[in-house]
């Protein structure tokens, strides 16, 4: 699990949203995605966050490139 100090929800201050969106359907599997605001995008990351937190799970923050080298072999 990798910890971060910035409150869950304010990821993607720097990303635009052409550029979340631009990932929708490859990431999040989100087909339509023409009610996705940074407003929505931010939401959504601090429910899961808090989810992965309650249930103990991994998650790798990502709040500022989406170049994250992660191991797959676990």
């Amino acid at each position: 699990m990798i910890s971060h100090p910035r409150p869950a929800g304010k990821a993607f201050p720097r990303i635009p949203l052409s550029d979340i969106r631009a990932y929708a359907g490859v990431i999040e599997h989100r087909p339509d995605d023409s009610d996705c605001t940074l407003e929505s995008v931010r939401a959504e990351n601090a429910e899961m966050l808090r989810m992965c937190r309650t249930y103990g799970s991994d998650y790798i923050l990502i709040d500022d490139d989406y170049r994250v080298d992660i191991d797959l072999t676990r």
